[in-house]
């Protein structure tokens, strides 16, 4: 999964969900062991510079061209079979090929950044799931904790229908 932050627990939920969608029948029971079985990366590693403001590197690719030997060496060891990224960094033609030449049998999702302005912006527009559609997962979801708070976390419940149309559209992107 090359997008952060993995810290407050929503890519991990997401994770699940997407996992439970293209390869069946999953037993995780807690976090924990989904955490054990995937690898986090954050594609813009050495793209950030020092800045007291969060400045957004993802629409830029002169800046993401410094994180290219590091995602390189990332998808030549590791060998996903699963990307997650985030969509504006896949856009890029160059990261494209980047991922093709060194992942090229590797399902990408590419999907919105998980953050409290993404979910209530673009996110919330999409259906809620029901807490009987997505099991285990509501417990995981009680326990988001950071900036995925109060009508946020409610919109969250959004997300699981974006994946879903997403999810669908992946085989347009291999």
């Amino acid at each position: 999964m090359h997008i952060l932050p993995i810290d407050n627990g929503a890519l991990v939920v997401i994770t699940f969900y997407i996992l439970k969608h293209l390869k069946g029948n999953l037993n995780y029971n807690r976090p924990i062991e989904l955490l054990e079985d995937i690898s986090c990366g954050n594609f813009g590693k050495f793209s950030i510079e020092a800045h007291v403001k969060n400045i957004d590197y993802a629409n830029k690719p002169d800046k993401l061209k410094y994180s290219f030997e590091y995602i390189e060496a990332d998808l030549k060891i590791l060998q996903p079979k699963i990307l997650i990224m985030p969509y504006t960094i896949y856009k890029h033609r160059r990261v494209q090929q980047l991922i093709t030449k060194n992942a090229n049998k590797c399902k990408i999702l590419p999907i919105y950044q998980i953050t409290p302005t993404t979910i209530n912006r673009h996110i919330k527009k999409y259906p809620k799931k029901q807490l009987n559609e997505i099991g285990v997962l509501d417990k995981w979801h009680q326990e988001i904790t950071g900036r995925i708070t109060g009508k946020t976390k409610e919109n969250f419940y959004s997300i699981y229908t974006y994946l879903d149309e997403r999810i669908k559209k992946i085989n347009c992107l291999i």
